[in-house]
């Protein structure tokens, strides 16, 4: 027996889309969780970047010093620290409610904190609810999760996840892939490059009447069909390069970090 999705999303036709087997969430809803959660700890990270202008070096990359945005508040701005704190407060918040035996003593950052501290502190609640993220979805309490993640805000001085993306989006934005999805034919899959070395490119159809994604076992096949590239990085640094920063001569770049390897351009075939 199917059941829609608990979000009430629907299809263009107006009719609800069903939830995946055993879920309460369509393919759609869980895709969109899972790649949030993906990029809440250096979304938290580039947030309290913006705190103190003047302070640009950030955990996974180096941003250069000069006049702040025309969304940023001198001297600090209220809205980053608010929203910094309720994104790491839905990722501890949530990841406690579905289980995880971690004791987080205080949902919020200390003033202080620096990047690499924000990274890690919230990476240990993302990464527990991207591990349990199967069981999440058959659970009813997803719900609220969702909300919290997706939207919408609870009133409008609340932040979600999904919001806080879109007001600090990350430099390295998704692409269009070339070729047309092999289920609907339409130009309208997207390429997410790997934020990490050694993660692989996630790519899916963002047509909602299709929403394609390759089984896990076709990633190969796809990753050739969308011209993604399955290259051997030969990195080097060079003096005038900025501190950390290596590159590859297909035109890749990186930045060296505590955990690896951290693209932050990748070519494209």
């Amino acid at each position: 027996m199917t059941r829609a999705c608990l979000r009430g999303c629907t299809t263009p036709e107006g009719d609800p889309r069903e939830a995946a087997a055993g879920s309460y969430l369509c393919d759609r809803c869980a895709r969109r969780l899972r790649h949030h959660l993906v990029e809440a700890p250096d979304l938290c990270v580039r947030i309290r970047a913006t705190i103190d202008p003047m302070k640009a070096q950030v955990y996974d990359r180096e941003k250069l010093g000069g006049p702040m945005s025309s969304e940023s508040r001198p001297p600090m701005s209220l809205d980053a620290i608010e929203a910094a704190d309720e994104v790491y407060a839905i990722l501890t918040y949530f990841a406690e409610v579905f289980g995880d035996d971690m004791v987080y003593r205080t949902h919020t950052f200390a003033a202080g904190v620096d990047g690499p501290d924000v990274y890690h502190l919230a990476k240990l609640p993302a990464g527990y609810l991207l591990e349990q993220l199967p069981g999440i979805v058959n659970d009813h309490r997803v719900d609220g999760f969702a909300r919290a993640v997706l939207g919408p805000a609870v009133d409008e001085d609340s932040w979600t996840i999904a919001m806080a993306l879109r007001r600090w989006p990350d430099h390295m934005p998704d692409r269009w892939a070339k070729q047309p999805c092999p289920r609907c034919e339409q130009r309208t899959v997207r390429v997410r490059a790997p934020r990490m070395l050694g993660d692989t490119t996630v790519f899916w159809c963002a047509n909602e009447a299709c929403a394609w994604e390759p089984p896990a076992d076709e990633v190969a096949l796809w990753s050739e069909y969308f011209g993604i590239r399955s290259h051997e990085h030969s990195w080097t640094h060079l003096p005038e390069w900025p501190a950390g920063e290596v590159r590859c001569g297909c035109g890749s770049r990186a930045v060296e970090t505590g955990e690896g390897l951290r693209m932050i351009e990748e070519a494209v075939a």
